[in-house]
């Protein structure tokens, strides 16, 4: 899996649990993803500076660790881009 395709995929389930109600943390995306603690910080970290995500830091390790996560307005529209490139493929 490239590194887009983990990023799209990290966004698709932090929107994923917003939608549920339920807001995701850097333990549920572990969870759900199937991805190591560091995997998981690293795309988290990405997606921080890239600004696609928004969430309440935490106290937890691997670093970043947030609570709340969210997708921003950039990350909903990377989605956006990503699903209509996919469709027209």
């Amino acid at each position: 899996m490239s590194d887009d395709e983990r990023l799209m995929t990290l966004l698709v389930a932090i929107r994923g649990g917003d939608e549920r109600g339920q807001l995701m943390t850097n333990d549920l995306l572990v969870e759900h993803l199937g991805w190591s603690p560091d995997q998981v910080a690293a795309q988290l970290g990405e997606a921080r500076a890239q600004m696609l995500i928004w969430g309440t830091r935490t106290g937890g390790t691997p670093k970043p660790h947030f609570a709340e996560l969210e997708v921003t307005v950039q990350g909903a529209r990377r989605l956006r881009q990503a699903a209509a490139a996919g469709k027209s493929a």
